[in-house]
């Protein structure tokens, strides 16, 4: 994929930085000759209240305010959690289209109009995400909705957002997806085109076999079969292209899958496709540039036969092709809709942040560069940082990665750790302690 990578050393912290954080965390010192112990939070298990409190133990007191976890009290004050087992795009699509979630599906979104943050099955996946949108659910009236709050104000938070749409604007995610939708938009297109001319090619000879005792067919005849010799090379390469290409797709198609089914999708997902399409696009352009001249020929003697046998291509027909292009390129506008967005962007950078994600740029993480990190560490909920344990394991996690620990390691061991020991420390941060209260309401609409 085309694109420049973030910029080196972008997210490197500073020391002051990090003997903030660290004291904030107070970690205990320790001999250890090991490279790493974890000891995570106990695995989520038994009732949805309980799986979701655990998931909620990594954020601080702050959500207690955002988010209701009493469902005792019959209390409706703060955003209701709410579980469906329904597909959340239906329910959306009739009420509220415009919260529908475009080219994928989701198992959890938050509804500003209701303060319903509705979550599905599989919602792990998304709920960070949408926990995002929870809290600063009034962007467009310039304010952060948690009471208590300190710190930057939406400006202050549009300089960063817009200032992390830029990189993305650059960065290898979004340009992978829009030269893989434009090559295969190419790729699709051409071989529409040949399966259109071969069809006709049928339909000509058809034509041409019931009026073989008419005279006037004759100059016809002869005309076709000169196109057609030269046409038939042609049609011969093409068809060695298409099962090539509907290989292609089928892997294209796999990761189409996954994307739309989580949204989770990275650069580095889409690079093998896209070295594939890459080389059938420049073995397609040389067939093409090839026979360029018997495409022509075969195009004119349609053209000059069609009105003597009484063939024409339907509107619907001719301009398959061009619509193919079409559906590709509001393909890739959908993406960047999505992905170049303030508030989507806002809620990717909260997420990026609470699941220690210091990996390769994706659909719905990215490494956090200082500024993000700053304006993260400037927020204050009642007097105190509503981030300074997210901001410590991240800090934990880019030293981690500059020792070369895999990304996918770091997360996995940071993300829900209670205590943690690397290169001789011990960390530990304390869990929000707060449980759900009574059950959560299941719904089967809005």
């Amino acid at each position: 994929m085309a694109g420049t990578a973030l910029i080196a050393g972008v997210l490197s912290v500073s020391s002051d930085y990090r003997a903030k954080q660290f004291q904030n965390t107070a970690p205990k010192v320790e001999q250890s000759s090991g490279i790493m112990k974890v000891e995570p939070a106990q695995e989520p298990q038994g009732p949805l209240e309980r799986k979701i409190s655990e998931h909620l133990s990594k954020y601080g007191p702050w959500i207690g305010k955002v988010l209701d976890l009493d469902y005792a009290d019959q209390s409706d004050k703060k955003a209701q959690l709410r579980y469906t087992a329904r597909n959340i795009n239906s329910m959306l699509s009739g009420r509220f289209p415009e919260e529908t979630i475009p080219l994928m599906e989701t198992d959890a979104v938050y509804i500003n109009a209701l303060d319903f943050l509705v979550l599905r099955a599989n919602w792990k996946l998304f709920i960070d995400h949408e926990i995002g949108h929870a809290w600063t659910s009034d962007f467009d009236r310039m304010r952060i909705k948690i009471p208590g709050y300190s710190g930057p104000g939406i400006e202050k938070v549009f300089e960063a957002v817009d200032y992390r749409i830029g990189l993305e604007m650059r960065g290898p995610f979004l340009n992978a997806i829009g030269e893989m939708a434009t090559l295969q938009g190419e790729i699709e297109s051409s071989l529409k085109d040949w399966e259109i001319r071969t069809e006709l090619a049928k339909v000509m000879v058809q034509g041409l076999e019931k009026r073989m005792n008419d005279p006037k067919s004759r100059p016809y005849i002869n005309d076709f079969l000169k196109s057609m010799k030269r046409y038939n090379d042609y049609s011969a390469q093409m068809d060695g292209l298409r099962d090539r290409i509907k290989l292609t797709n089928q892997k294209t198609t796999a990761f189409a899958g996954i994307f739309e089914k989580n949204g989770k999708a990275c650069a580095s997902d889409i690079t093998p496709v896209l070295d594939e399409l890459r080389a059938i696009r420049q073995d397609l352009k040389k067939v093409e540039d090839r026979y360029t001249g018997s495409v022509k020929d075969f195009t004119r003697f349609n053209k000059n036969a069609g009105g003597y046998l009484g063939i024409r291509l339907s509107l619907e027909t001719a301009n398959a092709s061009e619509k193919i292009r079409e559906n590709y390129k509001n393909y890739i506008d959908g993406v960047a809709r999505y992905v170049l967005n303030r508030k989507e962007t806002f809620a990717r950078m909260f997420s990026s942040l609470m699941t220690v994600h210091v990996g390769e740029e994706c659909m719905d993480n990215f490494p956090l560069t200082q500024i993000e990190l700053n304006l993260f560490g400037a927020m204050m909920q009642d007097g105190a940082p509503m981030f300074d344990q997210a901001l410590a394991k991240y800090e934990l996690a880019l030293q981690m990665k500059s020792d070369g620990v895999d990304p996918a390691i770091i997360r996995k061991n940071l993300e829900f750790a209670q205590s943690f020991e690397y290169s001789g420390r011990t960390y530990a941060w304390k869990p929000l302690g707060s449980m759900i209260r009574g059950a959560i309401p299941e719904i089967n609409g809005l």
